[in-house]
């Protein structure tokens, strides 16, 4: 069997992602998984779905119409660099300080994109939420703030 196949689709699946397209191995998360990423038994108003590459993760959320959409990558190589030229906001996520790159698309829509490490020399997440309008965004920050990922030290990997 040949690996190419194999890379061709993680590949796809990150270009994908970073185009705010939802690939189609995206599945929806199981209750067990909800829990995991939302903590206890909290809802969320996104609906959350799961890829996992050979060696990172993407969550997708989405607002019931479409309009919204929020996706995080975990893992060691995220592929988004700051443009200098684009306006920054700092903020929190979680527990963690970070800076948003703020985008205008052509359409109006407003992208935040940040990329932070995870308490790692490895481990980075690498989240963009879009929006309409800006107190959606505020919102959308604030929902996936409270996401477990982003409240607690990452488990240790390998043995101790």
């Amino acid at each position: 069997m040949s690996i190419f196949p194999v890379l061709l689709v993680l590949l796809s699946a990150c270009e994908l992602s970073y185009a705010g397209i939802v690939p189609d191995e995206a599945m929806p998360l199981s209750k067990e998984q909800i829990v995991e990423l939302l903590g206890s038994q909290r809802t969320s108003p996104l609906i959350w779905k799961k890829v996992r590459g050979f060696d990172c993760s993407f969550y997708y959320g989405s607002s019931s119409n479409g309009a919204d959409m929020v996706v995080i990558y975990l893992g060691g190589f995220p592929g988004f660099q700051f443009d200098s030229s684009l306006p920054t906001v700092d903020g929190k996520l979680g527990m963690y300080s970070v800076k948003w790159q703020k985008k205008v698309k052509p359409d109006h829509t407003l992208r935040f994109e940040t990329v932070f490490s995870l308490h790692s020399d490895y481990w980075k997440a690498y989240v963009f939420i879009q929006a309409s309008q800006e107190t959606d965004i505020t919102r959308l920050i604030e929902e996936v703030s409270k996401l477990v990922m982003f409240n607690h030290m990452p488990e240790p990997v390998g043995a101790p």
